[in-house]
């Protein structure tokens, strides 16, 4: 993982950064996620 400062935000603007592969995203994960953010309704 990279951490930018500050000051090379601008110097990395349009560029991916910290890309990670795709995984599905189903309706049991956002439940989970729902309910760990208490956001249930």
């Amino acid at each position: 993982m990279q951490i930018l400062p500050l000051k090379g935000m601008k110097e990395n603007l349009g560029k991916e950064i910290g890309v990670s592969d795709w995984f599905p995203i189903d309706q049991e994960r956002i439940n989970q996620f729902a309910h760990c953010t208490q956001d249930n309704e």
